[in-house]
């Protein structure tokens, strides 16, 4: 059976991509073969077949997929470098297709995606469930992407790039809308782990994914296994701030990223959202000023150094729990950060992005901007089309009305929030910019009881929050 392309298209829309993926699933991608007897199929690093006669394609994209796994840079070029070796290297495509998401250029990212399908023809059977759950994800239909996953985990538990899809705060579990997301990573991770065994890279999500459901004392030392077997892991540093942070070990965490930021290359994808956590681990540590330089050279607008999401999500946070800390910000700091969201998303999207920008408006005190942004959120929740409200909706009611100087309303909306709070996506250090919001709002609003209640369920926010209080 031929596999279906998308015919006259230079460029493919996300539209095009899903329809054709539509018609993959019922007319089937590839043909099931039987392996000539004595012959040998290249092997990925997980042990999985490589439908390639190359040795160099297979290498080259051995290497990429270490590098992509691990938040580095430099994937795109073995991607192209195994596609130069062998045209019709599916997994290369789909694999720069992934790259090129990760780096925010979709248009390139949909194209290869539908140059991966084009190849496809004759390919294994894990390999084309492989490549149409990422071409899924890449043209936004996160919810058939997770259901593929799902599905494909319980039949090839051992590939890692569909894996990863589920895996960490930015993942389509982590958007999923689902209140239990951090619960279903967790599980996923531990029905797998006999699979696994020690792979270091799978490690480092296992121990993440316990860390983010209350068990950081199990899941620092997976995470410290991991990085002892491969130090340089983008992902496995991240899961280390996160467990440094859950455990209220502030002082520990800035002097961890101190020593292994400097070994990451600047260009990698997670540099500026680390600088960040070591922003968050300053303050609390009483360094106002390192926490200021840090936004200023590493993870402001200007720089240009992630994706809109990211930078709005990390310079809306770090402005905004700076000031509900006392901490006076620049005001081009802050304008910045409100431009930059009024120039990226013009309407809402992803509900973690909607938070931030709130926070982003709120901030530099850009009423109207903000007032906007809420009305087309409760439109969007009106309409029921978005899974995480009305948790979103809610959040971004109390950051205008936080700002506007009602903090009992204020209080009373986040308060309602709290419960469905994990359905916005995100980890719960993130998560702790909205619950921070609600101990302010509660303390200006002669409520300490609530502010008591909040602190008493979150370890971390406690550290983060004692330190800033006793300034």
């Amino acid at each position: 059976m031929k596999l279906l392309t998308i015919p006259g298209q230079t460029s493919p829309t996300a539209a095009d991509i899903g329809k054709a993926l539509r018609q993959w699933q019922v007319m089937g991608a590839y043909e099931k073969q039987e392996i000539p007897a004595g012959k040998r199929f290249m092997e990925d690093r997980f042990g999985q077949r490589l439908s390639t006669p190359s040795p160099r394609a297979a290498d080259a994209y051995v290497k990429g997929v270490d590098i992509l796994l691990t938040a580095r840079p430099g994937a795109l070029a073995y991607f192209d470098d195994a596609i130069s070796a062998d045209p019709n290297f599916a997994l290369g495509h789909i694999a720069k297709a992934r790259a090129l998401q990760a780096q925010g250029r979709m248009s390139e990212a949909l194209q290869a995606a539908a140059e991966a399908m084009a190849a496809a023809s004759g390919i294994s059977e894990r390999e084309a469930s492989h490549i149409e759950i990422l071409s899924f994800a890449i043209a936004g239909e996160g919810s058939r992407a997770l259901e593929g996953t799902f599905a494909h985990m319980r039949k090839f538990p051992r590939d890692g790039v569909v894996l990863s899809l589920a895996m960490g705060v930015y993942s389509l579990l982590g958007f999923s809308g689902a209140a239990d997301h951090h619960r279903q990573q967790c599980d996923l991770v531990d029905r797998l782990a006999p699979d696994w065994g020690d792979d270091w890279w799978f490690l480092g999500y296992r121990g993440w994914a316990h860390v983010e459901t209350g068990n950081a004392a199990f899941g620092a030392p997976l995470i410290e296994k991991s990085l002892q077997s491969f130090r340089n892991n983008g992902n496995a540093a991240h899961a280390r701030a996160h467990a440094f942070y859950e455990l209220g070990e502030t002082e520990a965490g800035e002097a961890f990223l101190d020593a292994w930021l400097p070994d990451y290359a600047e260009a990698g994808s997670l540099y500026p959202h680390l600088s960040w956590h070591l922003a968050l681990f300053a303050l609390r540590n009483g360094d106002v000023h390192k926490a200021a330089g840090l936004f200023d050279t590493r993870f402001r607008p200007a720089l240009g150094k992630q994706p809109p999401f990211f930078t709005v999500v990390d310079a809306g946070s770090f402005n905004w729990r700076s000031q509900l800390r006392g901490i006076l910000r620049e005001k081009a700091d802050i304008d910045e950060a409100a431009a930059y969201a009024r120039q990226h998303f013009v309407q809402p999207g992803i509900a973690f992005a909607n938070v931030h920008i709130a926070y982003a408006l709120a901030a530099a005190g850009d009423f109207d901007s903000l007032a906007r942004h809420v009305s087309a959120m409760s439109e969007l929740a009106r309409s029921g089309r978005h899974p995480a409200d009305p948790a979103a909706t809610l959040i971004c009611e109390g950051v205008q009305r936080f700002a506007l100087g009602d903090y009992s309303g204020a209080a009373t909306l986040l308060e309602r929030a709290r419960p469905e709070l994990p359905r916005i996506g995100g980890s719960h250090a993130q998560r702790d910019g909205v619950l921070e919001t609600l101990i302010v709002s509660a303390l200006r609003s002669d409520q300490p009881e609530l502010a008591e209640k909040v602190l008493a369920e979150r370890l971390g926010l406690r550290a983060i929050w004692a330190g800033a209080t006793a300034r």
